[in-house]
């Protein structure tokens, strides 16, 4: 008895375009699909500009979205309000920390956008009393560990931890008795 054979990918794709076309050899029809072209031009092959044109899209999109109009406002603001002028400052009134500055712009920043330099100079020296604190409190710990270290009076830093005397005691009492410990007998 004859078993069945395996059909090969060849077999089973010719099978298909006849199945397609009968009247046309499967040979024909995979040819005239390469060869049809019209000239002897090749194709090169080059790489993407799809990223350097997202690039510049999105560097003129950020552009005209926001440096054209702050620098419209900008010249609009000069043109209209102008610089500040110096005045006689009265009496009992104590001019706030964006005041200051001559510019209407710099003025909006000073005012709600940087920090009241009186504030960030307070701010400052707490930040350096607590580091001096902090200086102290590590100075006064070395030296208490110094004079520990050559007195001998007090076995904070210098103790080594280890068993109580009456647990050593017991615990030397039970391995005397043990005989698993012992080499030899």
């Amino acid at each position: 008895m004859r078993g069945l054979r395996p059909v090969t990918t060849f077999q089973a794709v010719s099978a298909t375009a006849k199945m397609i076309s009968p009247t046309v050899p499967f040979r024909s029809i995979a040819t005239s699909l390469v060869r049809k072209g019209g000239h002897d031009r090749i194709m090169t092959i080059t790489p993407s500009r799809y990223n350097w044109q997202q690039y510049k899209d999105q560097l003129h999109f950020y552009i005209f979205l926001g440096v054209i109009p702050l620098s419209v406002l900008v010249f609009l603001v000069n043109v209209f309000v102008g610089p500040a002028t110096l005045q006689e400052i009265p009496e009992g009134y104590t001019p706030k920390h964006y005041e200051y500055s001559p510019h209407p712009v710099t003025r909006f920043l000073a005012r709600y956008y940087y920090w009241n330099p009186q504030e960030n100079y307070e701010r400052n020296l707490h930040y350096i009393k607590e580091q001096d604190e902090i200086r102290k409190m590590r100075l006064m710990t070395w030296k208490v560990r110094d004079l520990m270290r050559d007195r001998g009076d007090y076995p904070n830093f210098f103790m080594t931890k280890g068993i109580h005397g009456k647990y050593m005691q017991h615990l030397i009492k039970e391995w005397d008795d043990n005989k698993f410990f012992h080499r030899g007998d």
